[in-house]
């Protein structure tokens, strides 16, 4: 797996963890109610672990939709994560 696959993001709390859990069921991806796991949605197949002593949220994803790149999923995820902030 390339290291791009996986991604860190800091000062995620318990608060926007749930923002963005409740925001990415829209989009048919639901997250397990633990703090690490496994989500998958159309083709797209991931792992997670959420920290929240350290308010960090790792993602890696370990199988793109086919039609999807990269680039487009992890543009998602960003956006979802922006939002989830806000």
């Amino acid at each position: 797996m390339a290291i791009d696959d996986t991604r860190s993001y800091t000062g995620v709390t318990r608060e926007i963890f749930g923002r963005l859990k409740a925001g990415l069921v829209n989009a048919n991806i639901a997250f397990p109610e633990l703090d690490s796991g496994t989500i998958s949605s159309h083709g797209l197949t991931g792992e997670f672990t959420f920290n929240e002593t350290a308010q960090t949220l790792t993602l890696t994803i370990v199988k793109y939709p086919f039609l999807a790149p990269k680039a487009m999923v992890w543009k998602a995820i960003d956006g979802a994560i922006i939002q989830a902030k806000r």
